[in-house]
């Protein structure tokens, strides 16, 4: 068995071992329940992690949580609002400084 995956959140984990195992890829959650030890343990210590099954797995594991990390990044690039000039990041459609939608 070897680790691909350790986050604070359990959800996610849980969304990358479904991926996984969308992929046939076997994987399994551990120290999901450790969150509560929290403050007695090191904050590492209780992260959420992702194990496979199959080490030769590993590189496919790999390739399916790096796409789906790379699809949780935000879409595009920055762009200037037309007409205040504030630069904006990509994920937004509109300009926080003045409202103006992004043309």
């Amino acid at each position: 068995m070897k680790r691909v995956f350790s986050g604070l959140d359990s959800l996610v984990a849980g969304s990358i071992r479904n991926l996984l195992v969308n992929e046939g890829i076997e994987s399994e959650v551990r120290t999901s329940s450790l969150a509560a030890a929290l403050g007695d343990i090191p904050a590492t210590e209780c992260w959420s992690e992702v194990w496979i099954v199959h080490d030769e797995d590993s590189e496919r594991a790999a390739a399916v949580i790096g796409q789906a990390s790379d699809s949780r990044r935000p879409a595009g690039d920055s762009w200037k609002c037309s007409k205040c000039g504030e630069e904006i990041e990509g994920q937004f459609g509109a300009c926080w400084q003045c409202g103006a939608a992004r043309s």
